[in-house]
């Protein structure tokens, strides 16, 4: 045979191949028409998709972020201070007129902006002309009415901004007439935030909170005086200043001098201290000139010079927009995401790389050369409320520094841009792995300590190793931390809080919760607000420069309690059911009361005093939160109630994966609704609790697989408890290492968990007198101390404590000048005062409650223990009994199996471990004779041992129980007996041997709880029954 290949044709080499081949080659061949055809945008799409790289947004410059020029009108006058110029300058030279903007220095290039670049709530620099049809979707867009496009013409309508000036068509202002001060600009403030909003670079100095702002400016009576209105002197805080800037040096700024821009212009904006004073405030009527007094707008133009030395006043802000020399991860690598700023992209912000003084932003002679008017917004919705001064010499910066802030970007489009959304999984796998592990290291050895406290130490530690540096480079471990740590507040308020609150309350029993109830009030109502005011009085104390209502809202947080250690160690250890329920019911009830006292008083320490500006109306809110509230998870509940009664066959996957959805949507529903300002405004834990309560009381019977549920809400809580107290623990190590941190709050951390467990100690005592008289249950001294010490701090505290570190990390922050300063402080000491009631309370509590005989103290509950002991001791035998028979009859010995089984442990290196080896060693099984008696067996097999009971030993028991000696055992031979009766009725519930919606076998349950409330009597759960049947279906007789 010829073994050299044959040569074959192309189209029989084609006709040769198979449909997949022949696909492979058709998309080599066309690919690069396709791409040819989609053109430049196209290859770049197809880039992006070989790189597997899915963008939500395309980043554009922020450049050219100005207003358009503005009529003055015949209304209003522009007037100049005695000291500026009146009349253009005839050159720009620096070397003559130093700084001055009085001067032409061109015409404004032709302007680019892209038509899609988004600004403010839709309305673009690109197309000004809509700004007309604006409308503010804010709650209080009732107040913002769009002025634009309303030039001047009235008393309250002074004109737009901004505006041509020319110096020699203004008025000059008398001597003194205007005397304009600043006030707490020479104050180092410790890197202020820095946010890119999309449409400018803000740095905000005290936000809305125009009660405890150092930086404030006054400016006599003019702003009353330019607006034609009768009102006197006011004062100005400074809520944020901002930047506008354009791509070329013919550009950006938005007034303009002399017939020509200057390159950037900052904006100091200010709020009038009457903003929203409860008393005097400045009015909103569009009839009254003196609305145009509510804000004053100090502008400085900048500009920028190739020989100019930088500004280091600056320099801080501008390194957080871009840094002006890029770190290298890498030859030949591109700059990271790190490199380009904390305020580089759209709705991004951080803090300044530096600390800054505001009086240095300023340019020279700011106080005596100034050109004034009365104006507007330069954004919609354009309200003519301002008063203006436009100072006459610019602020130099070097032309390097303008290009940092040029390189500040906003988002174009929805597209293809770059997102690692995805890493925020990296840390909860992690943070699941090292959390599952210690909790059942934990649960083996060393269960006294509790699992929070060893969370928040893992979040620590692991903060640590990945603050380790990696040649500049954010790697994937990081960028998963920094997502976490700087979660939204509400997804904590939202997502977390309705999971936990709901399984706490569905476990709890109905009947006693109920008998508590009011007890459990006193402390959660009352107690909450004493223990609140006392609290923040010592946070006051503590921080002098803190707000009252500030300090009383952390007051609130810290005021409620979170036992979950303490109750899961009292369930174990038999503690007294009433102690227990009232501290349950305490902290379930107080985590409402807390909450709703948080809420008022720092949206008083927001500035939000309106909605609270008289006792009525906030009598008003409240009693809708407490009253509303309730009545709205009852009917969430009995919704839920009745859907799963509706899906409730036994041995049904699909009605158990729906109760275990409508139990999910019940539990978030009811929050959302509640919570949500624009549907309920009521108390979202409060309306959760509520309908936890009904489908604990009435669903139960009914639930297709309670195990199921048990566990899905058992996983749930593991991880949303791992997740949130490693994010604190993460803060908290951050806090502790900045320098915003130092030994100071240390110690004020240790003297606030003294002082909250001394207030407790107070609110327990004054109302201990008052829950003796509302409940069964009467409150012992010992007791007393006990709730005290169980008092723990948790999830509450921790989950509001990062709601307003993310209220203050948004772009309204409304607190004091050093935010970032304060944001860290409350982390660090709420954080600490959870962490040490998990490190001293919850381990000491054991001892505690043996030490005051608060664990089986009673004989009764002795004589529990006993029946205990000789139940499980019955069990072991029985165990030993049947291995010996099972070994014996597969004629095996399998000694493997006990060293796995702790019911047969005490077989070791015994010889009972190997039946068969003793058989025959002794030559053959002894038989063993065995009176023929009738034996009743609780566990187990009957043999030589006494592990059953006979007739006779059950007359001798009674014999024994029906004497004097022994009437103290039988309350706790009654309780067992009850629990016994329970149990089989609800495997009978089980087996469907009882209705499971027939609300006969809820009375059924329910008299058990009820019978066991008087141990004392003799049983009487049936009479219980009739009871309620008789209610239930009328009295019958007979």
């Amino acid at each position: 045979q010829n073994l050299k290949p044959k040569k074959i044709k192309c189209w029989e080499g084609l006709k040769r191949m198979s449909a997949k081949k022949m696909m492979v080659l058709l998309m080599l061949v066309m690919s690069p028409a396709v791409v040819y055809s989609q053109g430049r945008r196209g290859w770049k799409e197809l880039r992006n998709n070989r790189n597997n790289m899915v963008q939500l947004w395309e980043p554009i410059p922020m450049w050219n972020n100005f207003r358009e020029l503005q009529p003055i009108g015949d209304w209003r006058t522009i007037y100049r201070s005695p000291a500026a110029s009146d009349q253009c300058l005839s050159e720009c030279s620096r070397e003559e007129n130093g700084d001055s903007n009085a001067c032409y220095r061109g015409e404004r290039s032709r302007t680019r902006r892209r038509r899609e670049y988004t600004t403010f709530f839709g309305a673009t620099y690109a197309d000004q002309r809509r700004w007309d049809n604006f409308v503010h979707p804010n709650e209080e867009g009732d107040r913002w009415i769009n002025e634009c496009g309303t030039g001047p013409g009235g008393p309250t309508q002074w004109g737009e901004s901004p505006i041509q000036i020319n110096p020699f068509e203004t008025v000059q202002l008398e001597e003194g007439q205007v005397d304009l001060q600043v006030h707490g600009f020479d104050i180092r403030r410790t890197r202020p935030f820095v946010s890119n909003t999309g449409h400018s670079i803000q740095v905000t100095i005290c936000g809305q909170n125009v009660d405890d702002c150092d930086a404030v400016v006054t400016a006599s009576d003019w702003p009353c005086k330019v607006h034609g209105a009768n009102c006197g002197n006011d004062t100005y805080t400074l809520h944020q200043f901002h930047f506008h800037f354009g791509e070329d040096e013919t550009k950006g700024s938005e007034h303009q001098m002399c017939g020509s821009p200057r390159m950037a212009e900052m904006h100091m904006v200010l709020l009038n201290k009457r903003w929203v004073a409860e008393e005097n405030p400045v009015p909103w009527d569009l009839d009254n000139p003196e609305r145009g007094t509510r804000l004053m707008v100090l502008g400085s133009m900048i500009m920028a010079y190739e020989d100019a030395p930088a500004n280091e006043w600056f320099q801080p802000i501008l390194d957080a927009v871009y840094f002006p020399e890029p770190r290298q991860s890498g030859q030949g690598k591109k700059r990271d995401f790190r490199d380009q700023g904390l305020a580089y992209f759209a709705n991004t912000s951080g803090p300044s790389q530096g600390p800054i003084y505001l009086d240095k932003l300023l340019p020279a002679e700011w106080n005596t050369k100034y050109y004034t008017y009365a104006g507007g917004l330069t954004t919609p919705p354009c309200s003519q409320i301002a008063t203006w001064f436009i100072f006459e010499n610019a602020v130099v910066w070097s032309m390097d520094q303008l290009k940092q802030l040029r390189k500040a970007t906003t988002f174009y489009h929805f597209s293809h841009v770059h997102h690692h959304g995805y890493t925020a999984i990296l840390y909860l796998c992690v943070m699941l792995i090292i959390g599952t592990l210690t909790k059942q290291m934990l649960v083996r050895y060393a269960p006294t300590i509790p699992y929070p406290m060893v969370v928040m130490l893992w979040g620590a530690v692991i903060n640590w190793f990945a603050s380790i540096e990696n040649d500049g480079q954010l790697n994937p471990m990081q960028m998963s931390i920094r997502m976490w740590s700087n979660i939204d507040g509400h997804i904590v308020l939202y997502v977390w809080l309705p999971i936990l609150l709901f399984g706490d309350v569905i476990k709890l029993n109905f009947h006693t919760m109920v008998q508590t109830f009011w007890q459990a009030c006193m402390l959660a109502g009352p107690g909450v607000l004493l223990s609140t005011i006392l609290t923040g009085l010592v946070v006051q104390y503590l921080y002098l420069d803190w707000s009252w209502s500030f300090s009383l809202a952390i007051g609130s947080l810290l005021s409620a309690t979170d036992p979950i250690a303490v109750l899961t160690l009292m369930k174990e250890l038999g503690a007294p059911k009433g102690l227990t329920y009232q501290i349950s019911g305490e902290s379930l009830f107080n985590d409402g009361t807390s909450v709703i006292l948080f809420t008022v008083f720092f949206d008083m320490s927001r500035h939000r005093r309106g909605q609270y500006a008289s006792v009525a109306r906030l009598i008003r809110i409240i009693t809708r939160m407490i009253f509303f509230s309730p009545c709205l998870g009852i009917l969430v509940g009995a919704i839920a109630v009745y859907w799963m009664k509706k899906a409730s066959r036994r041995h049904s996957k699909t009605d158990a994966l729906v109760q275990l959805s409508v139990l999910l949507v019940a539990a978030y529903l009811g929050f959302f609704l509640s919570d949500n300002s624009k549907i309920g405004q009521a108390s979202g834990i409060l309306t959760t609790v509520a309908c936890a309560a009904v489908i604990s009381f009435r669903a139960w019977p009914f639930i297709v697989s309670r195990e199921a549920i048990e566990n899905v809400w058992a996983t749930a809580e593991h991880v949303l408890i791992t997740m949130i107290f490693s994010v604190v623990g993460i803060l908290m190590s951050r806090a502790k290492l900045s320098q915003n941190v130092n030994g100071r709050d240390v110690l004020n951390c240790i003297i606030l968990y003294l002082a909250v467990f001394a207030i407790r100690a107070v609110v327990v005592f004054v109302c201990r007198p008052f829950m003796n008289c509302m409940g069964p249950h009467k409150v012992t001294n010992k007791e007393s101390v006990f709730l005290i010490w169980g008092g723990l701090r948790g999830v509450i505290a921790i989950a509001l404590v990062l709601f307003v570190k993310s209220v203050q990390s948004g772009s309204n922050r409304t607190w004091p000048h050093d935010r970032d300063q304060q944001a860290e402080q409350i982390t660090f000491l709420v954080g600490g005062v959870v962490f040490l009631t998990l490190l001293v309370n919850a381990p000491t509590a054991r001892p505690m409650l043996k030490c005051f005989g608060l664990v089986y103290g009673t004989a009764a509950d002795k004589y529990k223990l006993q029946i205990v002991d000789h139940v499980m001791m019955r069990i072991v035998r029985a165990a030993e009994d049947a291995y010996e028979a099972t070994c014996l009859k597969l004629k095996h010995d399998a000694v493997d199996i006990i060293r796995h089984c702790s019911l047969l442990e005490r077989l070791n290196d015994s010889s009972r471990a190997t039946p068969n080896q003793l058989a025959l060693t002794d030559g053959a099984l002894k038989a063993n004779a065995k009176t023929e008696q009738p034996v009743l067996a609780i566990a187990g097999t009957v043999n030589d041992e006494d592990v059953g009971f006979t007739l006779d030993m059950i007359q001798e028991h009674q014999s024994k129980a029906n004497g004097v000696q022994d009437l103290d055992k039988l309350p706790a031979l009654r309780e067992v007996f009850l629990r016994v009766v329970q149990a089989q009725y609800w495997a009978m519930i089980k087996s469907g041997e009882l209705p499971r919606k027939s609300y006969d076998t809820l009375v059924l349950i329910q008299s058990i709880d009820k019978a066991q409330d008087k141990l004392e009597e003799p049983l009487h759960d049936l009479l219980i029954v009739r009871e309620g049947l008789a209610q239930a279906h009328g009295q019958c007789s007979g």
